[in-house]
């Protein structure tokens, strides 16, 4: 009776480590849900941003190449008045 007893409460507190254990390892999982939800909002937010970046850099691109070529009219203009 007393080893019966004694296994039963050894096998007791087996078990609640292991309840314990597995507590903790859900909060763990919650934990990391959590964060990958923030990142992958966070990455949204950096491809919306990407997306964006592009576009002004297009834009830039544009502009540059209108002012090159308002420059060469220019440069032109003003060697046909040089001559």
């Amino acid at each position: 009776p007393c080893s019966s007893t004694a296994s039963t409460s050894e096998a007791t507190r087996g078990r609640d480590q292991l309840m314990d254990d597995i507590a903790a390892r859900t909060q763990q999982v919650e934990q990391l849900k959590a964060h990958l939800a923030a990142l992958q909002e966070r990455n949204s937010a950096v491809e919306i941003s990407n997306v964006m970046l592009r576009g002004e850099n297009a834009s830039v691109a544009d502009t540059a190449n209108d002012l090159e070529h308002s420059l060469r009219l220019a440069e032109d203009s003003r060697a046909r008045l040089e001559q």
